[in-house]
C-alpha cells in the first residue's frame, strides 16, 4: 500500500499543473504504481483522464463548468476528453517521460498500442 500511495503522489506531482490548468474542466488520476525497469531503474507508470476547453472555461449555476467560445461567448463549444498513458524514469537528476493519448472514444482500440508502447520505453 505504502508503494502504491506514493506512486499517486508522484503522480499528482507530475500532472498537478494539467489538473489546475485554466483550460481544464475535469481531471482524474486513474491509476498510478512503481514497476521495475531495466537496468535497476524504476519507472513510474501513470494514467489520468483530462476534459479540457478550446475556448473560455466560465461556472454555470450549482459550479457547474462550461466551455464558451464566439465574439460575446455566446456560443457552447464542445470540451475535449483524452486518456493519458504515461511512464517516468529518473535517471542522474532528470526526469524522462513517454505519454501517449487518444481521445476518450478512442482509447478503448488505442490502449493495447499504447500500453506496449509506454512498457517499452528505456533509456540505454
Amino acid at each position: 500500500a505504502g508503494q502504491r500511495g506514493g506512486a499517486e503522489e508522484a503522480a499528482f506531482a507530475l500532472t498537478s499543473q494539467l489538473a489546475s490548468a485554466g483550460n481544464t474542466l475535469q481531471f482524474r488520476l486513474l491509476d498510478a504504481r512503481f514497476e521495475p525497469g531495466s537496468g535497476g531503474d524504476g519507472k513510474l507508470v501513470y494514467e489520468y483522464f483530462q476534459e479540457s476547453c478550446r475556448g473560455k472555461k466560465i461556472e454555470g449555476v450549482g459550479g457547474e463548468l462550461f466551455c464558451v467560445g464566439g465574439k460575446n461567448d455566446e456560443m457552447t463549444l464542445q470540451t475535449v476528453k483524452r486518456h493519458f498513458l504515461a511512464v517516468g524514469l529518473l535517471r542522474g537528476g532528470y526526469l524522462y517521460t513517454c505519454i501517449g493519448s487518444a481521445t476518450e472514444e478512442r482509447w478503448e482500440a488505442a490502449a493495447p498500442v499504447l500500453t506496449a508502447a509506454v512498457a517499452s520505453f528505456q533509456l540505454s
